[in-house]
């Protein structure tokens, strides 16, 4: 059978003449898959025959066990909702088609709907966040669960997404952001397999509900109702992926998945959360194989002609969340009071990156005060040439562990010297980061006017004099890669401004 081809029987024709011999004329909805039929307190959902690469409904015996399938896992979060299958009949009565009895759910408490009209849905989100965890907390997990979260095979999700919508790049799509999709997409797979691993050891993989839409959630006075599963793909990490949940944010608890009673776990990065709206779910909207016996897309080629503009809108979305999720190891060096650490801590804060500084993590590892002043002159104690070594070590220890696990790393340090620059970048190779070094500069009268101030005030981590300054000039190798920032006569905010527009494109 062509994928995506449409054969019969006609389902939206027999669920409409089923419906109509039991009662009013029905409302009908169709999606890519599956026609709707609303009556009365009751919706009927019929699957549609038709074959992709990602689920085969052309025939009667694999249409009937999908609407068994979904009632199935739906019931373990709305069975009220999900009452059972029944047989769509002919005029004759005989069988042609099954369907998924629902109740019907009043459309006007829809979440989606709530937030748009200006509603507090907050105890609702609320509400939903509780139920997700407490399911997630006895959703099943095993071998074979895990398997479909980790970075292989979310690789494999991402490549076959980039096969079905190749062939409509430059036609349906924009060349340019389908071409900076799959680059981006595959550098942050690149480096990321411990975040992945992570998630698994931590016991976060399990059989979710996969895709959880605020079209899919009804506010009702009892309890939220939570609709439509993901049912026909396994493969799909969001079917197995507890945390996941794209309804609008409200408080903590909305952004990251926990069992009760639990600290919420950190999310995974946005770009791989948000990738099936992008891709791997594309094809519920967008274009689909050419293979197609209408030649269009899967919606599209069923009658709906805005499909094609979703499909591009949702590609769009996810070259954004891509692009927004970069993950970067930005080096902030230069020497005392040229304002590294300013723009460090600003840069941090402005791009969500962790900072982590060198004055501090010298500090820490001597089991000393983050402001303690040791009196220790350049070279000597905690400045000797070994001290230093570690301390970078420490740094970029972190680093490479933050950077794996898909965070973004600001390093406020000298970088003085070449072999620490050097080993930042095999850092950013080993973890496919974008590296972005930057040296701050300012004049000598300048810089010696904050560093006495900044010690009058007695509450930084740095020990360095005006002496100690002017030492490490003398040592400070050269530094070709790195992006000059002259602070002088800067303000810190033309400074960030400045730093910001180096990030890498």
């Amino acid at each position: 059978m062509e994928d995506g081809a449409i054969v019969e029987p006609d389902t939206r024709a027999a669920l409409v003449g089923w419906l109509l011999r039991r009662g009013d004329a029905p409302e009908i909805v169709e999606t890519h898959v599956s026609v709707l039929g609303f009556q009365g307190d009751r919706a009927y959902k019929a699957k549609k025959a038709v074959c992709f690469d990602f689920l085969d409904l052309s025939t009667s015996e694999l249409r009937a066990a999908a609407c068994e399938r979904e009632v199935s896992l739906n019931q373990r979060l709305a069975p009220d909702v999900y009452l059972g299958t029944v047989d769509i009949t002919d005029a004759d009565g005989l069988v042609v088609e099954r369907a998924v009895e629902m109740r019907r759910m009043p459309a006007a408490r829809r979440l989606a709907t709530l937030v748009r009209s200006g509603v507090d849905a907050g105890p609702c989100i609320d509400s939903v966040a509780e139920t997700v965890a407490r399911f997630h907390a006895l959703a099943e997990r095993s071998e074979t669960i895990s398997a479909t979260a980790r970075r292989d095979a979310i690789a494999d999700l991402w490549e076959r997404g980039f096969a079905e919508t190749r062939p409509f790049v430059g036609s349906v799509l924009d060349a340019e952001v389908a071409d900076r999709v799959e680059l981006l997409a595959r550098r942050y797979l690149a480096g990321r397999d411990p975040l992945f691993e992570s998630r698994i050891v931590s016991g976060r993989i399990c059989d979710g509900h996969g895709d959880l839409l605020a079209d899919d959630v009804f506010c009702l006075d009892d309890g939220p109702r939570i609709l439509d599963c993901l049912e026909f793909d396994d493969r799909l990490p969001e079917r197995r992926r507890a945390g996941r949940r794209r309804v609008p944010r409200h408080g903590p608890r909305a952004t990251g998945a926990a069992r009760p009673g639990e600290e919420v776990h950190r999310p995974l990065p946005r770009s791989h959360v948000r990738h099936l709206a992008g891709l791997a779910r594309a094809p519920l909207h967008r274009v689909s194989s050419p293979r197609s016996r209408q030649g269009r897309g899967l919606r599209h080629g069923q009658g709906d002609p805005a499909a094609a503009d979703r499909a591009r809108v949702r590609f769009a979305l996810a070259a954004a969340h891509l692009e927004a999720q970069r993950v970067r190891l930005v080096l902030v060096g230069g020497l005392p009071g040229t304002g590294k650490s300013t723009l460090a801590a600003a840069l941090a804060a402005h791009t969500g990156a962790a900072l982590e500084r060198s004055d501090v993590t010298r500090k820490a590892m001597a089991g000393l005060a983050a402001t303690h002043r040791t009196g220790d002159r350049e070279s000597e104690g905690l400045y000797a040439p070994n001290v230093t070594d570690a301390v970078y070590r420490g740094l970029l220890d972190t680093a490479r562990g933050r950077l794996a696990g898909g965070e973004s790393v600001i390093l406020d340090a000298s970088w003085a010297g070449a072999a620490h620059r050097r080993a930042a970048e095999r850092i950013a190779r080993d973890t496919a980061s974008d590296l972005l070094q930057i040296r701050c500069e300012a004049m000598s009268d300048v810089a010696a006017a904050r560093i006495s101030l900044r010690a009058a005030e007695g509450a930084d981590p740095s020990d360095a004099s005006v002496a100690v300054a002017t030492a490490m000039a003398q040592r400070f190798e050269p530094w070709p890669d790195a992006a000059t920032l002259d602070t002088t006569s800067l303000s810190p905010e033309a400074t960030l401004e400045r730093a910001v527009g180096l990030l890498p494109p």
